[in-house]
């Protein structure tokens, strides 16, 4: 049985940190031991916001016994509770997850080619929703995120901090393909949040309803709503 002294190592990429996390907070509540990241998965957007880039430094930072709190939110779904350290997704986010897993390879997940795929040839059709402190919309893609990164090491939220106790929310409404290309362009660079169409805000907590079920994409993984 772990204690608050302990340190529990986590080799893996998001999916793998946000199913210990879960695990962690299901099993010792809020006396719970530290977590040493160790990347080697296929989205590793934690750890790149951490400043670790590879095993070795993590290794290095495990020995020298440095860490740091960050923030981790609470996901209630009508699939049950669970925890996120990354991104919460739907819409066209959670599409592309799906995408980039059916075609995972032993050098992990496509999520930039997947994401062009979409993008090009997939479903960009906007979806009914509802968002807490927002009149109820459409989203072609909305994300809640824990950390400046998404899946490929996406900038989706550049401003995001680790430890300020809030969500960076970023939604896109209706739109042509033609535009959500554009988008990407400049999500690439981290540039798309002064984009015509697309809205940031920050929350400490957020409420969001579908008009009918929906997948979602919690730190890599997929659920549906």
């Amino acid at each position: 049985e772990l204690e608050e002294s302990d340190t529990l190592a986590v080799l893996g990429g998001d999916g793998t940190i946000h199913q210990s996390v879960s695990g962690l907070f299901d099993a010792c509540g809020r006396a719970l031991p530290r977590m040493a990241v160790l990347p080697c998965g296929s989205g590793n957007a934690l750890a790149s916001s951490l400043g670790i880039r590879s095993e070795v430094e993590a290794m290095s930072a495990l020995l020298e016994g440095k860490s740091r709190s960050i923030d981790v939110a609470r996901l209630e779904t009508d699939a049950g509770i669970s925890h996120a350290i990354n991104v919460i997704g739907w819409g066209l986010p959670a599409r592309v997850t799906v995408r980039a897993c059916a075609k995972r390879t032993a050098r992990g997940m496509p999520y930039t080619r997947s994401a062009l795929i979409e993008l090009l040839f997939g479903d960009v059709s906007p979806l009914g929703v509802r968002v807490e402190g927002s009149a109820p919309a459409e989203d072609v893609l909305g994300l809640a995120c824990l950390t400046p990164q998404a899946g490929g090491g996406m900038p989706v939220a550049p401003d995001a901090l680790l430890d300020d106790g809030e969500l960076d929310l970023v939604r896109v409404g209706p739109t042509s393909r033609l535009r959500l290309l554009g988008l990407f362009a400049r999500l690439t660079q981290g540039k798309h949040l002064s984009a015509r169409g697309v809205e940031h805000r920050r929350a400490r907590t957020l409420g969001v309803e579908f008009d009918s079920p929906q997948p979602l994409v919690v730190d890599g993984e997929t659920l549906t709503t």
